[in-house]
């Protein structure tokens, strides 16, 4: 009986504690329903109410956060900005799911930019609370294991963000993954990743438009060659890449072993990594 109790007590205390931002109380009854027996996940606090939510998170642990950009109180944008300003100052960041009746795909890529992890559009036939419980159950381990990375992205720490000493950091730890060929396409890759790590103003960098064209200039090739360059690296390297160092230097979910990430993908994902 005792060994019961310690292990649902060890189940409690492991279960990813989820904040819910979202207006419509009819959604939230159902994510109520959905995870009142769920060992794994456990709705902490529902609001539709930013500073309700930020209030929370200042005095509460959060693993979690599904957001609604549309809120009877504040705005979500706003909530996922200062999100960020927290995680600017050393302060934990939850793993944030937007879900959002918002069709504009600058406002999706805006609320990337500030920090969602992920954008689901709510008007989608896939979407559903359940989905997205569903989505956080195989997401949220590989986003603690990226947690654990400390060791990898404190070679950053004190490095020059601006000059070619990070630069060399990047292609080392690209190398380092397991993607060596070619040399070009990594140096391209490298240096957009810098781009967006550096990245301080409003909204978003958008590689195709903004970053590719940067590094041509810089190196004297078309833009077209840089994502081409770049897109080879992953097309060759990815299936060779040794499964031990997938999971160490690249710890996000890839759905099959035949599949490879986007440039865009990968390029964010190790940006957002390196950048700690």
């Amino acid at each position: 009986m005792l060994k019961e109790v310690r292990n649902m007590e060890e189940a409690v205390q492991e279960a990813i504690q989820i904040l819910l931002v979202e207006d419509e109380m009819r959604v939230c009854d159902i994510y109520r329903q959905t995870l009142m027996n769920n060992e794994k996940m456990e709705l902490v606090c529902a609001t539709g109410s930013e500073k309700e939510a930020l209030n929370y998170i200042e005095h509460e642990k959060v693993d979690v956060i599904i957001l609604d950009l549309e809120l009877w109180e504040g705005d979500g944008l706003s909530f996922i900005f200062q999100l960020d300003e927290r995680a600017q100052k050393g302060k934990d960041k939850p793993l944030v799911f937007v879900v959002t009746n918002n069709s504009s795909v600058v406002t999706w890529e805006t609320a990337k930019g500030y920090g969602a992890d992920f954008v689901i559009p709510k008007m989608t036939k896939e979407y559903s609370p359940i989905a997205v419980l569903s989505k956080i159950e195989k997401s949220y381990p590989y986003y603690k294991r990226r947690e654990k990375q400390g060791d990898i992205e404190s070679r950053f720490v004190g490095t020059d963000a601006s000059g070619e000493n990070a630069l060399k950091h990047i292609y080392q730890y690209i190398e380092n993954m397991g993607l060596l060929t070619p040399k070009q396409g990594i140096l391209f890759m490298s240096e957009a990743i810098l781009q967006l790590m550096q990245w301080r103003g409003p909204g978003i960098l958008h590689l195709s438009n903004d970053v590719y064209p940067m590094i041509a200039e810089k190196y004297h090739v078309a833009a077209t060659s840089v994502e081409k360059d770049i897109r080879a690296v992953i097309r060759r390297g990815w299936t060779k890449i040794d499964e031990e160092k997938l999971e160490k230097y690249y710890p996000y979910e890839i759905e099959d072993e035949k599949s490879r990430p986007t440039n865009t993908e990968l390029i964010e994902n190790l940006a957002k990594l390196l950048k700690g």
